[in-house]
């Protein structure tokens, strides 16, 4: 019974392999399994590749990606928590990031967040290309990285929860250019493309 069982998962697999191989879309994010997901803890130890955390004297906002989907996840902090994780990170002596994960790894979850339904899809993207740094920015678009690749200026830019790798037509000045931050202003989309989470997605008023 067990080899029959077996044999349609390979066979499964070996079809997603093969619609890779030609081009396939890939698969959007599915909603985490947060059942696994009771404590800070329990958070703080998936292995992900990124994360980013924030905290006052009230909560404690974890932001990481799990099974495939960005997730956002919150604890309640009381006054004393939140001094003793400023002491152990900023303080002279203090423990660093295993004492506050001592610290924090036995707090509840109160909230557990999937973020991936706010991510535009590509189709909605698209509809970027043609347009001016300049639109971008009086969009609300904030420049967070530039570089030179190539024949093209590449930016990162956040807005809201996330942040967009975004490909402009080369100006051949750009190099030369003492602010490329300015520079962009002036410059056409060319491609746009999810990169994951921004900052600002420990901010608790934005939601996707």
């Amino acid at each position: 019974m067990k080899k029959n069982r077996i044999l349609p998962l390979l066979l499964a697999g070996l079809m997603t392999l093969a619609l890779t191989a030609c081009g396939g879309t890939a698969p959007a994010p599915q909603a985490p399994d947060v059942g696994s997901l009771s404590t800070l803890g329990d958070a703080l130890a998936v292995d992900t590749e990124y994360y980013h955390s924030t905290w006052d004297e009230e909560h404690y906002v974890y932001v990481f990606d799990y099974n495939g989907a960005p997730t956002r996840v919150v604890a309640d902090l009381t006054e004393d928590l939140s001094q003793q994780i400023d002491e152990n990170l900023f303080s002279e002596g203090g423990g660093g990031e295993d004492a506050v994960r001592e610290l924090l790894s036995p707090l509840p979850l109160t909230q557990i967040e999937d973020l991936s339904p706010g991510i535009p899809d590509q189709a909605e993207l698209d509809k970027l290309v043609g347009k001016t740094g300049q639109e971008l920015l009086d969009d609300g678009y904030e420049i967070w990285g530039s570089s030179i690749d190539g024949p093209h200026a590449s930016y990162t830019l956040a807005k809201g929860l996330f942040q967009y790798a975004v490909t402009f037509e080369d100006d051949p000045s750009l190099e030369d250019a003492e602010d490329t931050d300015a520079a962009m202003a002036g410059l056409t989309v060319a491609a746009v493309a999810y990169d994951g989470v921004s900052d600002y997605s420990t901010d608790l008023s934005l939601t996707p």
